[in-house]
């Protein structure tokens, strides 16, 4: 769908003055603009221009230039044909010179994005009606010329790029100029009439003209909408006659029944002020009339959410990334401004659940993908997510498809509101342990922070953060105690602070207290289970009485993926090597649940395994330099057991190879070393994806 397409033109027409089209007109003009949209109004009631005038008293006194429209523009065109403005030039270069900005008052809440534009009929001074006469475009469509000419011009306006909406304000009565608006500009027409019988039979001949021109031209058109105006207050028995009668004559004309139940009330404003707006101030009942006519205006134009976003997936499917991006920026808008309840801005009457959920349809989701406009579109389908779980969900996703530009809707998210301080702190954690990015991560922990200074679970997961990837151990410590503070019995924490006080300050014995507090919080807790029967195994030496934790961390969760590796780990040291492995490779099929270095510290344990096996561990060491290769955090550990068992059982050469792989793993600078060994130069990487 080309963007050209998506600019829609709509004619508001009467067929008598006097019954508050122009004021339609411009009001509904400012809802739509209000809502963010780029709004023109063309003035093209070329005898009794109403609009250009208010144009003109809006305008800067001092250096007012010259003003040109629609009289101008086309006299330029028909004078000068191929050489004139119209077809010499783009829209987007002479739009300055033909149309004006006009103020929408700030009661509106104008949308920062909103612009609101008017292309007057001309320049209303003494010669105008001398230019108009020798515009003359009764002449020109009798010539066979005008039709052409008012395509172009709709044409060059439309392509242009600039607007979102285009409304007509029509000549009134059966002119010529009107036909124009009516037949040839539109694409869906405004009727409003007045109730006297005059108006009734004027309108009710012109939509049989209408019908009848578009039967000669076999063209399709939907129905036009009626607004009926003004509705007096009192007088219901003449009233419900009047409606009849409309209902009756224009049934008659167009040959089908048209819905009548769109009315301006009658207001003193509209017969006793110029003024241009009718705002929160004025009687609600006027305002409320024109927000219903902007409603049915956007439904008659099908701006509604659900075809939006079907256009916009079937343009993601096609390859179609701008008209996709403009289709969801039109949705986004609508949708942001939708619930404007105590505003001048009414709610839309639609359903908004609804979205193009690109994390269920993976066909739309690769596609989306591989558009120069992905990040755009992504940012839009996901700004009204109302989910801040689903956000980050979504997010997730990104850097598991390894997204190019995952890290740049990193960066929209931080900038959005969406997310609350579980979902930040909850991404923060995906960022450190599953993508091992601590850069990307960091924002993101200090943004829950700033959302809930309070909050125990990103304090605790913010301060193992500093401990463990920027080795900032005083601010890691000032954090663990204000997450203990905040809850003294959250296991997590607890157990997390016994580590930090064994890794960082080498206190054993408060290690310990805080270990045995955070059992007493949660007896069932499995990782704390696991650490305190690591800490009993490597610090307290008690080797029968951290086996029985690490079985009671696995009754409690037998896919624990961090009690299976250290287990398996503490098993072979023991010497038990075929349960080990087995528990090894159980690990490994849960290391989705591992951060990254903890999948390292695995593929190097199964490999070590293997060897003292006497088993072929190649798989397990090609897995192992794919991940070294490729840079991760270290985490404090030892291998001290195992490799223990491999001084007795293996050869001098590869138990110093096991060593230097172990240190490898714990030093970053000690990668380098491992090129000394011929093995390892020739060693192909395998993906740990590869690997069941």
């Amino acid at each position: 769908m080309p963007d050209s397409e998506l600019t829609k033109v709509v004619t508001f027409y009467s067929y008598k003055g006097g019954v508050g089209r122009s004021m339609a007109v411009l009001n509904v003009s400012a809802l739509l603009a209000s809502r963010g949209f780029r709004v023109l109004v063309i003035d093209f009631d070329l005898e009794a221009p109403g609009l250009s005038h208010l144009l003109v008293d809006a305008l800067p006194k001092k250096g007012k230039a010259k003003i040109s429209g629609v009289v101008e523009l086309l006299c330029d065109a028909k004078t000068r044909g191929v050489q004139g403005d119209l077809f010499a030039k783009k829209f987007r270069n002479i739009a300055s010179k033909y149309t004006f900005g006009y103020p929408i008052p700030k009661e509106l809440k104008a949308h920062k994005d909103a612009r609101l534009f008017i292309m007057p009929a001309g320049e209303t001074d003494a010669d105008y009606t001398s230019r108009l006469n020798d515009l003359d475009l009764k002449g020109l469509y009798k010539e066979g010329l005008g039709k052409g000419l008012i395509s172009h011009f709709k044409q060059a306006i439309v392509s242009s790029g600039l607007y979102d909406f285009i409304i007509v304000d029509s000549r009134t009565g059966h002119s010529d100029e009107a036909g124009i608006c009516t037949r040839d500009l539109a694409d869906h027409l405004m009727i409003v009439s007045g109730f006297n019988r005059q108006n009734l039979a004027g309108t009710a001949e012109f939509l049989g003209n209408l019908r009848y021109v578009y039967e000669q031209e076999g063209r399709k058109s939907n129905d036009p909408t009626i607004i009926l105006s003004p509705v007096p207050i009192g007088e219901e028995e003449m009233l419900i006659q009047r409606e009849a009668e409309a209902a009756d004559l224009f049934g008659k004309a167009w040959k089908k029944t048209l819905k009548l139940d769109l009315f301006i009330p009658y207001h003193p404003r509209l017969a006793l002020t110029e003024d241009a707006y009718v705002t929160t101030r004025t009687a609600s009942y006027l305002r409320d009339s024109y927000q219903e006519i902007e409603m049915r205006l956007l439904t008659a134009l099908e701006q509604l959410p659900g075809i939006l976003l079907k256009q916009a997936k079937q343009a993601i499917l096609s390859n179609s990334g701008a008209p996709a991006v403009s289709l969801l920026e039109r949705y986004v808008k609508l949708r942001n401004s939708r619930s404007r309840n105590n505003s001048s801005q009414r709610g839309f009457p639609f359903s908004w659940d609804i979205s193009l959920d690109l994390m269920e349809d993976k066909e739309l989701l690769k596609k989306a993908l591989a558009l120069p406009e992905s990040l755009r579109i992504i940012e839009l389908l996901h700004i009204t997510a109302g989910s801040s779980y689903r956000l980050a969900e979504f997010a997730k996703q990104l850097h598991k498809l390894e997204y190019s530009h995952a890290s740049d809707f990193d960066r929209l998210i931080l900038k959005s509101n969406l997310l609350n301080p579980n979902a930040l702190g909850d991404y923060a954690n995906f960022l450190t342990d599953v993508c091992a990015l601590p850069d990307a991560a960091e924002p993101f922990y200090k943004r829950a922070l700033d959302a809930d200074p309070k909050n125990a679970s990103n304090l605790g997961n913010y301060a193992s953060f500093l401990a463990d990837i920027r080795e900032l151990p005083d601010a890691a410590e000032s954090l663990y105690k204000r997450a203990i503070d905040a809850n003294p019995k959250q296991a997590d924490n607890l157990g997390n602070y016994a580590i930090f006080l064994t890794a960082f300050r080498e206190l054993p014995d408060a290690a310990e207290s805080f270990y045995k507090r955070a059992l007493e919080a949660d007896p069932k807790h499995a990782n704390n289970l696991g650490n305190y029967a690591l800490f009993l195994t490597e610090v307290c030496e008690l080797s029968d009485e951290a086996e029985s934790f690490y079985k009671r961390a696995l009754e409690v969760d037998p896919k624990h993926a961090n009690s299976l590796c250290s287990y398996g780990q503490y098993l072979i040291g023991k010497g038990d090597t075929d349960k080990g492995l087995g528990l090894l490779h159980s690990a490994w099929r849960q290391r989705s649940k591992l951060s990254q270095g903890s999948v390292i510290e695995l593929a190097y344990s199964l490999w070590l395994g293997k060897q003292l096996a006497g088993a072929d561990g190649l798989i397990w060491e090609k897995t192992f330099k794919h991940l070294i290769v490729a840079g991760f955090p270290r985490h404090k550990w030892n291998f001290n057991l195992m490799l223990k068992q491999a001084e007795s059982k293996l050869s001098p050469a590869l138990v110093k190879y096991a060593k230097a792989l172990a240190d490898a793993f714990l030093d970053e600078t000690k990668v380098a070393v491992l090129d000394q060994f011929a093995r390892w130069k020739k060693l192909q990487p395998m993906d740990p994806k590869l690997v069941e």
